[in-house]
């Protein structure tokens, strides 16, 4: 192209396309791909044999991979992408089926043997999820790809679901543990739910703003996320994060509306719950304050912390005394700071300040649950029935049973 063998070194006319080019994506194949007959099943598997990277030995892998600082050496990061591209490749060009089952079956069937033989004396590789999704995250941030092309499957699928009146009102919860409370606020407002545990993972963010897109009457629609976290930084930045992950999918005009507030509480309360989250120490000398952390916990936590307490840009902070405990020594003062956590709140209190909070954002003519609900069953056998009924329907395909089978279980948890 334009007299040149190579683009090496033209630079890039955007961050995405640096990004791209500093981790030195290959796609190994692809002239023969284009020609390759995928209705021949030894075609395939031949292909597969000689250009999938799985099946390259640790000279080769080195050579394909190296490190920029040091050629002899091989880059594991460069490698785990190029491995999970080539399978996105594959996916995409109908060689391989999507994954029917958890993130991890990319591990177990690709990169597992691939880490194992470039590095044949280590025994702990990137297996878990949160460490795939690292990876993953840095395709689906720069729209290479989605989590739904991959077929993958969402471990919160039954965590969630869109609601029939309001699915423009989202209730999210952090916490798996007491989960029946926020569905029950769900049914009873009819809104879209959402519980998982922490952050809420890329690919859940994916399918549920899919889902919610589907749902509401256009992109402009503006979007209520009512926030159960715990009180602490943690639980503010998966408020954020939640934004973040659902912006990014397309979605527009998000109000996250935190739940959990000390306001809620009166002073005997906050002491009963509240749970020591960092300590430092303060030295004073005329205008001058510095800060020292009491433990290296504190100090790596420390600008996070105290930024979510007194506020930044864009953030007011906490700024509640009663969740600040002052030591005064001889030379120093020794402050604590607290949060609370949200499995420790009584939830009477918090239903009561959610209804508060609802009204204010529902229409004021908007009806409760007016569509008509699925009956309660209280009869097992009954229930049984209706499951068999369902999965029994010729006219269904499984994903649409999986879904009629999980509204019906939700709206009969009592």
């Amino acid at each position: 192209m334009f007299g040149l063998d190579h683009l090496n070194h033209l630079e890039p006319f955007n961050k995405t396309a640096e990004k791209i080019r500093s981790w030195g994506l290959k796609f190994f194949g692809k002239d023969e791909i284009e020609k390759l007959n995928l209705s021949d099943k030894k075609a395939v598997a031949r292909f597969r044999s000689r250009y999938g990277i799985y099946t390259f030995y640790k000279d080769r892998l080195t050579e394909e991979f190296p490190q920029s600082t040091n050629p002899k050496k091989l880059d594991q990061a460069r490698l785990i992408r190029n491995v999970i591209y080539q399978v996105f490749q594959w996916v995409r060009w109908g060689m391989i089926d999507q994954f029917s089952g958890s993130i991890r079956r990319i591990w177990y069937k690709y990169l597992g043997p691939v880490l194992k033989k470039a590095y044949p004396d280590k025994k702990e590789f990137p297996g878990e999820e949160s460490d795939l999704y690292d990876y993953f995250n840095d395709f689906v941030e720069l729209g290479i790809f989605t989590y739904a092309e991959f077929g993958f499957m969402d471990r919160y699928e039954f965590n969630r679901w869109v609601g029939e009146e309001h699915p423009e009102i989202l209730i999210f919860m952090e916490k798996t543990t007491v989960i029946k409370f926020p569905r029950r606020l769900a049914k009873e407002y009819s809104s879209s739910l959402l519980v998982t545990s922490g952050q809420v993972p890329w690919l859940t963010a994916e399918y549920m703003a899919n889902d919610l897109k589907e749902a509401i009457s256009s992109d402009n629609t503006p979007l209520k996320f009512f926030t159960l976290t715990d009180l602490n930084p943690g639980g503010y930045s998966i408020g954020l994060n939640l934004k973040k992950r659902f912006e990014f999918h397309g979605m527009k005009n998000i109000e996250i509306i935190p739940v959990i507030s000390p306001k809620l509480y009166n002073d005997s309360q906050i002491k009963e719950n509240r749970a020591a989250l960092i300590s430092w120490k303060e030295y004073k000398k005329g205008k001058k304050t510095t800060y020292e952390p009491v433990s290296l916990r504190d100090k790596r936590l420390f600008p996070t912390y105290f930024a979510w307490f007194f506020g930044e840009e864009g953030w007011a902070g906490i700024n509640d005394e009663r969740l600040i405990t002052r030591r005064k020594y001889k030379n120093y003062t020794r402050v604590t700071i607290y949060g609370m956590e949200l499995d420790s709140l009584e939830l009477d209190d918090i239903e009561a300040h959610f209804k508060t909070l609802i009204k204010k954002h529902l229409p004021n003519d908007a009806p409760v649950l007016t569509r008509p609900q699925i009956p309660v069953i209280t009869d097992p056998v009954d229930y049984i029935t209706k499951i068999k009924q369902i999965i029994s329907d010729p006219d269904t395909d499984a994903a649409s049973q999986v879904k009629s089978i999980q509204q019906f279980v939700y709206l009969n948890d009592r």
